[in-house]
């Protein structure tokens, strides 16, 4: 697997943060007009807790991933670029 580039990462966070910035003012509005009709939905807030929950799952899973990663990368160290294609056995 390649490596990704350094800051790859933050400009793909950053460009989900301004998508979801841009939608903001378009979901205030839906739930203004849903308000203002006086629709009355009482499972929307056990969907809105299931999707928190959800959320909440996934990162405690990413950082269950990141900190595996992290403690194999500190226990097997990647070999030394000369090292590597050596054979086992055979002193350099």
């Amino acid at each position: 697997m390649a490596a990704a580039r350094p800051g790859v990462g933050w400009a793909v966070t950053g460009a989900a943060a301004v998508l979801i910035a841009m939608r903001a003012p378009a979901v205030w509005a839906d739930v203004r007009a849903v308000l203002a009709h006086e629709l009355r939905l009482p499972w929307l807030g056990g969907a809105a807790a299931a999707e928190v929950v959800l959320v909440a799952g996934l990162v405690m899973a990413q950082r269950q991933l990141l900190t595996t990663v992290i403690v194999y990368r500190v226990r097997h160290p990647p070999a030394a670029p000369g090292r590597a294609r050596q054979r086992p056995g055979r002193a350099a």
